[in-house]
């Protein structure tokens, strides 16, 4: 088990975005993850870059008629279950956020769950 610490902070909004606003996108995250997730992510900021390793699951853009192809991993964010998630541009370092950044989703709204706010600061376990 790896361990990333980190802290919270905000980002642009376009993972609720694209939740909400792609048809079939919500559905297909459901079919592969086994849960409805809450539209938006938790943006992470880490110490040092982390990168995808072979075995993880995906979300292919066929899968929902998309644009992006997406990786997940499973974690825990301060010992809750949750899920990373990466597009293969931000993987590939071609995207808007370095590989310092985690994107974190869950069936909930993190910051309410956890009772965290921008700069407070998080363990992931992955």
């Amino acid at each position: 088990m790896q361990k990333y610490n980190g802290k919270i902070f905000t980002g642009i909004g376009d993972f609720s975005k694209k939740m909400s606003g792609i048809p079939g996108l919500m559905q297909a995250y459901e079919k592969k993850l086994g849960i409805k997730l809450y539209p938006g992510t938790l943006n992470v900021k880490i110490e040092k870059p982390f990168s995808f390793p072979k075995k993880r699951m995906r979300l292919e853009k066929e899968e929902y008629k998309g644009k992006v192809s997406i990786n997940i991993l499973p974690c825990k964010i301060n010992g809750v279950k949750a899920f990373i998630l990466r597009t293969d541009k931000n993987e590939e370092e071609k995207g808007i956020y370095p590989k310092t950044v985690l994107e974190i989703a869950s069936g909930f709204r993190l910051r309410d769950k956890l009772n965290i706010k921008d700069g407070d600061e998080v363990i992931i376990e992955i």
